[in-house]
């Protein structure tokens, strides 16, 4: 290889690694709806307008989730009673999610069933740390699942025995968070030290990043350079 075509192969390969390193941007993403249904039973729980019973998410004509990188929308119990209280139902089928009228698909049944079925009683440890389903982003939209309990008295099943999943959660930066601890009105809160407590499904919805146009073509462009560089060196 020439000296020449040395420093062309070099610059190329510059020029990609810069253009893989360049951070993708965000792009206005409103959440306007959301409802997690159970198929096959009357059970649904969604924001303050839609239409089924259960109406517990005040989103305020619209969350922005796309405004900075790692912006948030958490959901879980509000009103600061067990209100989402997902496994409590018996449901043995794939819970399903929809964000402004995308279907998502809880296939790992985060929401229903946690850590196998609920027996009931005041033991059962129900939290799961944010899991990614199978499928888990369509159209700009990511969603995760998780399960807070802070209310049963079994070692938490998270991976830092908070018993809440990891950040981001309620105070974290960047994330809208519409969820309320639930007092022992109604015996909820068995674990000794926690009264309110949780013990509610939870979903994580981001805006999924993209790279601008720009930086694709850009790619597009140094990736070509290489290929003329490897070409002019065969020669």
């Amino acid at each position: 290889m020439t000296q020449h075509c040395a420093v062309k192969v070099f610059s190329a390969f510059a020029v990609c690694i810069l253009l893989f390193a360049a951070p993708s941007v965000s792009h206005a993403t409103i959440v306007t709806s959301v409802t997690v249904s159970f198929p096959g039973t009357t059970t649904a729980f969604c924001d303050t307008t839609g239409s089924c019973t259960n109406k517990i998410w005040n989103l305020s004509g619209g969350v922005d989730i796309g405004n900075a990188p790692g912006q948030a929308l958490i959901l879980t119990q509000t009103g600061g009673t067990f209100n989402f209280d997902t496994s409590d139902f018996s449901f043995a089928g794939t819970p399903q999610i929809t964000i402004n009228g995308i279907v998502f698909t809880d296939d790992l049944r985060v929401l229903n069933q946690p850590n196998g079925t609920d027996p009931g009683g005041s033991a059962h440890q129900e939290a799961v740390d944010w899991r990614l389903p199978t499928v888990n982003t369509i159209s700009g939209i990511r969603i995760w699942v998780g399960y807070a309990d802070t209310a049963h008295t079994n070692a938490c099943g998270d991976v830092d025995g908070n018993c809440v999943p990891e950040n981001p959660w309620q105070g974290s930066p960047n994330t809208t968070f519409l969820g309320q601890l639930a007092t022992n009105s109604i015996g909820g809160c068995a674990r000794a030290g926690q009264n309110p407590c949780w013990d509610a499904g939870a979903i994580r919805i981001e805006a999924a990043q993209v790279p601008e146009p720009s930086t694709i073509m850009l790619l597009g462009t140094g990736l070509g350079l290489v290929g003329l560089a490897f070409r002019r060196m065969r020669r």
